[in-house]
């Protein structure tokens, strides 16, 4: 029978899958909040677009207006300032997926689809475990006479005298 990969290669490509890092795909990642760099940690805009869009939003609304007493340059990928007195320095938290373009070839491997549901996006990946287990099997690993890297050799007398419920 001809094949298109040897047993090595497959089983190669199986560790592959079953050690890929997850972080390649998503990321749960913490940056600093809107109150961290401000001026005198006042909330901080990202430029005079988006504040003169909120001004125009409140005025609209007969809300209260914004102040840019915070300045602007807010950049949610900049490290939580530690004194920050909203955040107590720990920012705020956010997924963050990557390209799936630009995937490493096992991550492209690994990668499953994209859904659109009603609370986000749902990411799917090969499941990591089930390939481990295979392994686990394909190296004997899963034998029950197996147990901590060791074979378990039973006697037979022991066997015998186990289900035939004579003690030796």
């Amino acid at each position: 029978m001809r094949t298109l990969a040897s047993a090595d290669e497959v089983l190669e490509k199986m560790w592959q899958l079953a050690t890929f890092d997850a972080n390649e795909i998503s990321q749960y990642r913490r940056g600093c909040c809107r109150y961290c760099w401000g001026f005198g940690h006042h909330y901080q805009w990202r430029d005079v677009i988006e504040f003169e869009e909120r001004e125009a939003e409140a005025k609209a609304k007969k809300g209260k207006e914004p102040d840019d007493a915070g300045g602007y340059g807010y950049n949610h990928n900049r490290e939580p300032n530690p004194d920050c007195p909203r955040c107590n320095g720990d920012g705020v938290g956010r997924p963050h997926f990557a390209d799936t373009t630009k995937l490493s070839p096992i991550a492209r491997l690994a990668y499953s689809g994209t859904k659109l549901v009603k609370g986000g996006i749902e990411i799917s990946t090969i499941s990591r475990e089930k390939c481990l287990k295979r392994l686990c099997g394909v190296w004997g690993w899963l034998n029950p006479n197996w147990r901590n890297g060791c074979w378990i050799w039973k006697s037979e007398t022991h066997r015998r005298s186990r289900t035939s419920g004579t003690g030796s």
